[in-house]
């Protein structure tokens, strides 16, 4: 499945911790449960992004969070929108102590 998304629909940001950076991932919506994108200007001065994660299904994310610890530098995850099958990742996540942090659109959306 290729993962489509479309840049207006952000719904929310995630803080990760790498050694002793931090991070600030973009969370969207797609054609999946979801896509998580960093985004970033390298040292010429271009605007660049990794695709750091995704899942395509709620099967797709039950898979990953079995056979590898996908969330152990996550920090906090800030969302003004929640898809409705996301609640999966969210449940996941709070078992792992992450923060989460649900703000409504008109005071969270960038």
């Amino acid at each position: 499945m290729a993962i489509n998304w479309n840049w207006k629909d952000k719904i929310g940001e995630l803080l990760i911790k790498q050694g002793d950076k931090h991070f600030t991932i973009n969370v969207y919506k797609c054609n999946g449960l979801a896509i998580f994108i960093h985004e970033f200007t390298n040292d010429e001065g271009v605007e660049q992004y990794n695709v750091y994660n995704f899942f395509c299904d709620k099967e797709h994310f039950r898979r990953c969070a079995k056979s590898f610890n996908y969330a152990d530098e996550w920090i906090e995850l800030t969302l003004w929108e929640v898809p409705n099958d996301f609640w999966i990742i969210l449940k996941d996540l709070i078992k792992r102590n992450v923060k989460i942090n649900l703000i409504p659109k008109e005071t969270g959306a960038a």
